[in-house]
This record gives C-alpha cells, sequence and structure tokens, in this order.
C-alpha cells in the first residue's frame, strides 16, 4: 500500500550536518510543515515530530492557531473558546479585508474585553513556558497583549523578542492553560487582529508545526501580506511544502508555467530569509476527480497530479531542495482509489482519513529517519 522511500531525495548532508549541530550544541530545532486541507488536522507532521523529540527532546507543540474561533476544523490537541465571536479571514479569500499571516488565518474583534482562553492537552504536550502572539502591528491600531495562567499568573513580556508584529510572554512555571488578553495603550488602538500562536517548553528540542488553510495554493501563501515577516521571526530550520492538492483542481485553467513561477516563488521567497531554511518539498497524493458516465458519476485519477508532480521534482533538482514524493510513495497514478478501498479516504477521493493520514506522515517520517541514522555515524 505504501512504496517506502527510504530517504528524501536531494542535496546530501545538509540535514544530516544540521541534526548533528542540533545534538552536539545542544540547539532548539524547529520543523514547520505549510500546507493546505491535508495538513490542517495537524495529523501528518504528528510522525515526524514523535522521532525529532525522541532524538532531541520535545521542545513544545509550536504552532496552535485558535482554529475553533475562526469556524473551522484544527488539531485535537488542544481547544479555544472566546467571550465573543470573532470575525474570521483566510489566506483563500480574493481580498481579505484583514492582513494574513504566518497561519494563513487571521480573527479580527475590536472589543477590548474580548479573551481569547486556550486548554492544552497535558498527555499530548510538555508544560508551556513561552507563548508567541503573531499579530498585526500595535504601533499601529492593534491593540497590546497580555498572556495570564489559568491561575491568573501574568507572563512576563519578553521586550527582546518581541516586535510590533509578534509579541512574546514567559512563564517560569510551566502551564497547560492560559488567556490572551488585550491591553489598550494608546487612543489610537482600537481593534485586534490575530495572525497566529505559538507555544514553546524552556527546554531545547524539536518543535514541529503543523501550518495548514483548506483550499490553499502557493501562489495565495505567496501574497500573504504578513507571512514573510513572520516566517522569518519564526526562524525555522526546516521548512515543509505540501502544496498542489487545490491546484490540481483549477481544471483547463492550470498553467505549467504559472504554477512553476507561483513554486518558485515560495521557494525565493524562504531562500531570502535572514536564516534561510532547508526546505523539503511534498508531491500531493494522487487525488480523484468526479467523472459523469451516463446518469452516474464516477471518480478516476486527477491528471493534473503527474503534471503538478513533475514540476516540482524538476524544481527541487534545479534549486538543490529535497523532496518527500508523497504521490508516488501511495502508488501513483490510480492510488487514491486503491486506498479508498481500504477505507483510508473520504468518499470523495481527495482527502485521506485520519487513518490515512497518520501513514502517509509516517512514511514521511520514516524518510526523514534515514538521515537521522546517517548522522549518528557522523565522523
Amino acid at each position: 500500500m505504501v512504496h517506502e522511500q527510504d530517504s528524501l531525495i536531494g542535496k546530501p548532508f545538509a540535514i544530516e550536518n544540521l541534526f548533528y549541530f542540533t545534538q552536539e550544541m545542544n540547539l532548539p530545532i524547529d520543523v514547520v510543515q505549510i500546507g493546505d486541507s491535508h495538513i490542517q488536522p495537524g495529523v501528518m507532521a504528528a510522525p515526524l515530530g514523535k522521532i525529532l523529540k525522541k532524538q532531541f527532546g520535545d521542545g513544545g507543540y509550536g504552532m496552535a492557531y485558535p482554529y475553533q474561533l475562526a469556524n473551522t476544523n484544527g488539531h485535537s490537541s488542544y481547544k479555544t473558546s472566546s467571550n465573543v465571536p470573532w470575525q474570521p479571514y483566510k489566506v483563500t479569500s480574493k481580498n481579505p479585508n484583514q492582513p494574513i499571516g504566518i497561519a494563513g488565518y487571521s480573527i479580527y474583534q475590536n472589543r477590548s474585553d474580548a479573551h481569547i482562553d486556550y486548554k492544552f492537552d497535558s498527555t499530548q504536550t510538555p508544560a508551556i513556558h513561552f507563548v508567541t502572539v503573531f499579530h498585526s502591528s500595535n504601533l499601529d491600531s492593534n491593540y497590546h497583549y497580555a498572556v495570564h495562567s489559568r491561575t491568573g499568573i501574568q507572563g512576563q513580556f519578553i521586550d527582546s523578542e518581541s516586535t510590533p508584529f509578534k509579541s512574546v510572554f514567559y512563564f517560569e512555571k510551566g502551564i497547560f492553560s492560559f488567556r490572551i488578553s488585550h491591553i489598550k495603550k494608546y487612543k489610537l488602538q482600537n481593534s485586534s487582529v490575530l495572525q497566529g500562536v505559538y507555544v514553546r517548553s524552556k527546554e531545547s528540542g524539536a518543535v514541529v508545526s503543523s501550518i495548514g488553510v483548506n483550499g490553499a495554493t502557493f501562489n495565495q501563501y505567496n501574497q500573504a501580506e504578513d507571512f514573510r515577516k513572520h516566517i522569518e521571526s519564526l526562524s525555522p530550520e526546516i521548512v515543509i511544502l505540501s502544496l498542489g492538492t487545490n491546484e490540481a483542481f483549477q481544471g483547463s485553467s492550470f498553467s505549467d508555467s504559472l504554477f512553476r513561477e507561483e513554486v518558485r516563488g515560495m521557494i525565493q521567497l524562504l531562500a531570502g530569509l535572514e536564516s534561510p531554511p532547508i526546505v523539503v518539498l511534498t508531491t500531493p497524493p494522487g487525488v480523484s476527480i468526479s467523472q459523469k458516465v451516463g446518469k452516474r458519476y464516477s471518480y478516476v485519477p486527477n491528471q493534473l497530479v503527474p503534471r503538478i508532480q513533475r514540476i516540482q521534482l524538476e524544481l527541487a533538482k534545479t534549486y538543490n531542495l529535497y523532496v518527500f514524493d508523497l504521490f508516488s510513495c501511495m502508488g501513483g497514478d490510480g492510488s487514491m482509489k486503491k486506498w479508498a478501498a481500504l477505507g483510508l479516504t473520504d468518499s470523495m477521493q481527495i482527502h485521506l482519513s485520519m487513518k490515512g493520514y497518520n501513514l502517509a506522515g509516517e512514511s514521511m517520517a520514516k524518510s526523514f529517519r534515514h538521515h537521522l541514522l546517517k548522522f549518528q555515524t557522523h565522523d
């Protein structure tokens, strides 16, 4: 069913060297997977997080967007709630009224007394010591923020790590629940645009974040107003780009050359950061499309997926990037129908089941494990 890819395709030693120096110098390592609806539930990155945290220690949960407040599906490891409804915006909107940042979603509220409560499952994540809130500039009309634990302890604002677009708070004693609230310091401040929440422990270790938006494409992330400044501020060591499925549903309007430029745009955006990450491209699964035969519909392989895969492989070779070829690992053209027969997809053969995503994630994790084994024999 899963055709294992023994290792990531691509340039030798970059990941091994990163792993080696991370271990030798006891450094934190941040991995961010950016994608679409396949990534939004946070399931596919979990197996990779498990093996990296076993090797380097558990640095914490990472990106934890309040998906419930944006009226969409999210991760199962934490819950969020608020005393007021928030207006959601997403990167897939043609002209969102509020800037979109690192998480691909923004939520807006103008009430100064609005707050957001977080509750993490203590069996799935270590205690939280750092809470980072990504937001619109508080030099303009955006409120400042405060973070308190469930018991009322106020997080220490870390001015040296904060910027007008990012507020960082520290708790000496680890917590699992907290509240984000507003502070109005200036008359001009009259609203809050929250663009991301990132949590980690005080220990060095691995953090693997899932950032996914239903329906997202490469170009939409490229055009998100605050995406670049936020990803540069987070400064991950590895970025996994898991996009391409939604481009496969563009039908006759899909252009090989345009898609190539959109992927290239994201590659160049990441390469232009102050600390460029190692980039891993993942090819999309071999999703199906519906086709009417007589009075009935059937599902057939989407023929744009192999074209998208080919372009991604070509660009990875051109830019010397790593690739996890999910399309081939699942069995290539027509594989979604076989996975559907095993109960591993939805009825439309576009999305995987939770078990299916876990299998795909385990396959990706195994390709990284090969590089872990190589670094362990580093001379």
